[in-house]
């Protein structure tokens, strides 16, 4: 009798070659039984994560849910490689899909998977000059640093750097108003900033905009 590690074992390599048929239609109805699959047994596809690339001609639902499946299999040998890719399609003009690649970058590295190298990633994210990027990219680090924060000396001399009359979302102004009060004596101008950010709190943002 099979164990269920054996059962994905056999059913595996079928279901990778069906799913990158070009037959759109097929190829999605095959990924969402792999999706269940990788979410149920991920160490079973973590040699395989390539096959999770989103191809930049797929429709956004596809690339959605291999966004999920990436961050899925994402272990301490291919974590590297996976945020990779996923800051590949940060950079992409798809924002659904930008942020959700940051949101994913963030998830594996609060797994703790090969943490300096997806703290540099993470602060890129915050040179990258575009709002969304910045937006998703500060709520991560605000995150990072309540689990990490021996690494709020490399993350506050970037933050520092942002202008926060360029910030439009609620979640990132909230972030960057955290990190300002946790440590603000790393940061020469926080008070001046953190006055610029919430004396119009109130009026420009409801409770419900940062839940």
């Amino acid at each position: 009798m099979f164990t269920i590690k054996e059962v994905h074992e056999r059913i595996k390599a079928p279901l990778l070659t069906l799913v990158s048929s070009g037959i759109p239609e097929q190829s999605y109805a095959v990924l969402s039984h792999l999706h269940l699959l990788v979410m149920r047994a991920p160490y079973v596809f973590s040699s395989d994560y390539k096959h999770f690339y989103c191809q930049y001609n797929k429709p956004s639902y596809v690339k959605l849910l291999k966004l999920e499946m990436l961050t899925a299999v994402a272990n301490e040998s291919n974590s590297y490689e996976i945020v990779t890719e996923l800051c590949e399609y940060a950079a992409k003009v798809d924002i659904p899909i930008a942020r959700e690649s940051i949101r994913a970058v963030g998830k594996i590295e609060l797994q703790q998977y090969d943490v300096n190298a997806i703290v540099d990633r993470l602060l890129q994210f915050l040179e990258m000059e575009k709002d969304y990027v910045t937006a998703e990219a500060l709520v991560l680090v605000k995150d990072l640093l309540r689990k990490y924060p021996q690494w709020s000396h490399d993350c506050i001399a970037v933050v520092g750097n942002i202008s926060s009359k360029n910030l439009q979302e609620p979640k990132a102004k909230a972030a960057l108003i955290w990190m300002l009060g946790e440590y603000s004596q790393d940061m020469q101008d926080a008070p001046y900033v953190l006055e610029s950010l919430v004396e119009n709190w109130d009026e420009e943002h409801s409770a419900e905009d940062i839940d």
